[in-house]
């Protein structure tokens, strides 16, 4: 049976992660920073281990004879923040490459490779391209907006309007172009 370490588990895409590794068979070890948080005691049959990004030892102990690491971490838009995301992905290729596990999946973003100078690209990107340069066996998932993110409106009264940024040249599956209207 195959053993996957999930970092970020006791958040929302690490947990569903979690879960769906968990219910397609494989033992799970989920890093968690606090055993008795109520999103660490959901995780029903998943091994805890504590761990702490910035820490090279726990990340060693958490990864030692797992096949494969999903890592993500923390959104981040400050300038100290963004500067932590970067060593804590960078920290967490080092230790899966030196600890021998199988298969690194990155959760990283959609557009990182554009060079778009959006800070929150710019360090996903920049753990993309050392994973890469470390030749690790990685996936590197880029989702490009979470439904869940939405949440963050939801107190806010008035109405709302989404604007999705598409240039009007782009063409729709239905031949129309972004700038007609059906």
């Amino acid at each position: 049976m195959s053993t996957a370490l999930v970092i970020g588990a006791t958040g929302r895409q690490g947990g569903a992660t979690a879960r769906h590794l968990l219910r397609r068979g494989w033992q799970v070890r989920a890093l968690v920073r606090d055993l008795e948080s109520p999103a660490a005691r959901r995780l029903t049959g998943a091994e805890l281990t504590v761990g702490d990004l910035g820490d090279p030892a726990s990340l060693e102990r958490a990864m030692r004879g797992v096949d494969a690491v999903f890592s993500m971490q923390a959104l981040a838009y400050e300038p100290e923040t963004l500067k932590a995301e970067v060593r804590q992905g960078m920290l967490v290729a080092d230790v899966a490459l030196d600890t021998g596990v199988g298969h690194l999946v990155y959760s990283s973003v959609g557009g990182a490779e554009r060079h778009t100078g959006i800070e929150h690209f710019e360090s996903k990107a920049a753990i993309e391209s050392y994973i890469r340069a470390l030749g690790l066996p990685a996936t590197i998932l880029r989702p490009v907006f979470f439904m869940d993110n939405l949440l963050h409106y939801a107190d806010t009264a008035g109405e709302r309007e989404m604007e999705l940024p598409v240039l009007p040249s782009v063409s729709g599956s239905d031949g129309t172009r972004g700038d007609e209207v059906p």
